[in-house]
């Protein structure tokens, strides 16, 4: 399930463009795939919001963390007859301690922290000793969204360079039957993708017109054409 953070976005539909503004859109991401786990403090790094000197204004920011588990392999009963046990795999995706991240990210985490999300499960039924079978593939993935135009946590996404966001997994297998006589080869990978978008205005300056000349300008002007014109005639 999609996870939205909303962030003061309540009258982002009554949001008109400032005269002389024109809204663009801008997006960078960074991505791990398809990586062993675990991932500890795998860094994404994407770009802050360059206002190029005041030139932009920054009006809406959202961060979208998408995540990714599979898990396969194979399993074999090692015991001295048939069994029927049940082998699971679960994950966590998580970030880590942000490395100059907005402190606006805090909360987006893909699967939750405490309690797994379940990657895989499959039971087997009177599987013959030392026969291996396969586990998998199953996979699992979700994302999470971080939306916002409070004009505080904008802030936060301004400035020249990057920022890091780190990721973390923690996976777990668990067994239930087979008298503790199961063996398993069982490996997980997990992605992640994290992808940032700028909303915002671009000031631009009005057009300029040609300079209308100072009313003392203009009469020295037409007297002199007009002394150039009585010369012309005096030669003739």
């Amino acid at each position: 399930m999609k996870k939205v953070f909303l962030t003061g976005l309540a009258c982002a539909g009554s949001l008109a463009l400032a005269s002389g503004a024109s809204a663009l859109t801008i997006s960078d991401s960074d991505s791990v795939m398809d990586q062993l786990t675990e991932l500890v403090n795998e860094q994404l790094t994407v770009d802050l919001f360059d206002d190029m000197g005041g030139s932009r204004t920054l009006t809406k920011v959202t961060v979208t963390l998408g995540g990714s588990l599979m898990s396969d392999g194979d399993v074999e009963n090692v015991g001295a007859g048939p069994a029927t046990f049940n082998v699971s795999t679960t994950g966590e995706l998580f970030q880590g301690t942000p490395d100059g991240a907005p402190a606006a990210l805090g909360a987006l985490d893909v699967f939750p922290v405490f309690g797994g999300t379940v990657i895989h499960d499959q039971t087997y039924i009177s599987l013959t000793p030392n026969s291996p079978a396969a586990f998998g593939p199953g996979s699992v993935s979700d994302d999470a969204v971080f939306m916002s135009t409070d004009a505080g946590e904008l802030a936060q996404f301004v400035g020249i360079g990057t920022f890091d966001y780190l990721v973390n997994t923690i996976i777990g297998q668990s067994v239930a039957g087979g008298g503790g006589n199961v063996n398993n080869q069982i490996m997980t990978t997990a992605s992640a993708v994290l992808t940032v978008e700028y909303e915002f205005d671009e000031i631009t300056q009005p057009p300029t017109t040609g300079a209308v000349p100072e009313p003392i300008t203009a009469t020295l002007g037409l007297m002199g054409i007009g002394a150039l014109a009585a010369t012309s005639k005096r030669r003739r």
